[in-house]
């Protein structure tokens, strides 16, 4: 949409999540357990009012409106289909990561 963003991080990455957006489109405050209300109102003007910030995320929506992002998406998939499911190198990729991999599931005729 173009508008500012204000990200109050309340969860791990979201920490990380802040920052970027502090420094593209947004407002990062400080956690919410650290933050009061009258601090988030002013953050919220801050991102609505600051015309540095207004433009950069104004940019950053009229490159998302331009890009083609269903066909690119479709593309990934059938890339990752072709190249990664079919061939089996995600099943090993997956399987070495030993995360939450089970031969029991019965996941190997999808592979």
């Amino acid at each position: 949409t173009g508008s500012p963003v204000v990200v109050t991080p309340i969860w791990l990455d979201q920490f990380a999540n802040a920052e970027l957006v502090k420094y593209m489109c947004g407002i990062a405050t400080p956690a919410l357990d650290d933050l009061t209300s009258s601090e988030l109102a002013t953050h919220i003007k801050r991102a609505m009012t600051d015309l540095g910030t207004r433009a950069t995320a104004s940019m950053l929506a009229q490159s998302v409106h331009q890009e083609d992002g269903v066909r690119k998406a479709v593309e990934y998939v059938g890339r990752l289909i072709k190249e990664e499911i079919q061939s089996g190198i995600w099943h090993k990729r997956w399987k070495a990561t030993g995360y939450g991999w089970r031969d029991d599931w019965g996941m190997e005729k999808y592979v």
